[in-house]
């Protein structure tokens, strides 16, 4: 039986440590876009083949973790692997190909290497690859798991009706469908809280930029989300005794 994993947060990417490149992209779909956090803009390579997006950190840099979201890789049936290199010329396969089976976010985890090089390849028959967001680095695990009744699926609507001046409605337009997490956390070290998490916060989630998470990927691997943390969110971390908890609400857009 697999040991299932601990809930994580990747923000961290090395394909942001430098200017990206693809061995061909479309001119309108330019790769930096996959390292904005915007999920509405895309990389997109200029015909359907094999295609390597590649990263020079400049120097050796870590991953145990890839995160993918705004993909077509079901729709072009695509092949995927990740791979690193310390010369840009001898590579080490990190992530073997692997296939999907939707266009929603995807994630794997590996053990950890370093490389001062790291590219995604994919392999498409007759459809061109596309990308919005692509994440390589190393995960921040809680370090403990989810308090009960965690919910995977929890969903909102964003919507706006238009009522009568007897309240009887006209009609609704939708926005979107909001997928919403909301993480507890009990039992935290204080050593954990100040120099895992905190450093998390001042440097990416307080900005409000979007990131990775997964609850369980072992056990529930399609279970991974582009969120970011809810407007007016409350850094909260009370101490019970010697140790800490955490409450944490994210929001994401549902795929």
């Amino acid at each position: 039986m697999a040991i299932p994993a601990k809930p994580f947060i990747l923000y961290d990417n090395r394909f942001a440590d430098a200017v990206p490149t693809a061995t061909n992209t479309d001119s309108d779909y330019d790769v930096l876009n996959i390292i904005d956090w915007r999920g509405y803009t895309y990389w997109q390579a200029d015909a359907a083949g094999t295609v390597y997006v590649t990263i020079n950190c400049g120097s050796s840099k870590s991953a145990n973790t890839l995160m993918i979201s705004g993909h077509n890789f079901f729709t072009a049936s695509a092949t995927v692997s990740l791979e690193s290199s310390t010369n840009g010329s001898s590579w080490t396969e990190r992530v073997a190909g692997f296939t999907v089976t939707s266009n929603d976010t995807v994630g794997k985890i590996f053990t950890l290497a370093a490389g001062n090089y790291w590219r995604l390849k994919i392999v498409t028959a007759s459809i061109a690859a596309r990308i919005a967001i692509l994440a390589v680095g190393v995960r921040m695990d809680f370090e403990t798991g989810l308090q009960r009744e965690f919910d995977a699926d929890a969903q909102g609507i964003e919507a706006e009706t238009k009522v009568s001046e007897l309240a009887h409605p006209l009609g609704t337009v939708i926005k979107y469908y909001p997928r919403t997490v909301a993480a507890r956390f009990k039992n935290l070290s204080p050593a954990w809280c100040a120099n895992t998490f905190l450093p998390a916060w001042i440097n990416h989630l307080s900005k409000m930029i979007p990131f990775f998470w997964a609850w369980e990927i072992t056990g529930h691997p399609l279970e991974v989300y582009l969120v970011r943390l809810k407007d007016n969110h409350k850094l909260d971390m009370p101490y019970t005794g010697i140790r800490r908890s955490l409450n944490l609400d994210f929001v994401g857009v549902r795929e």
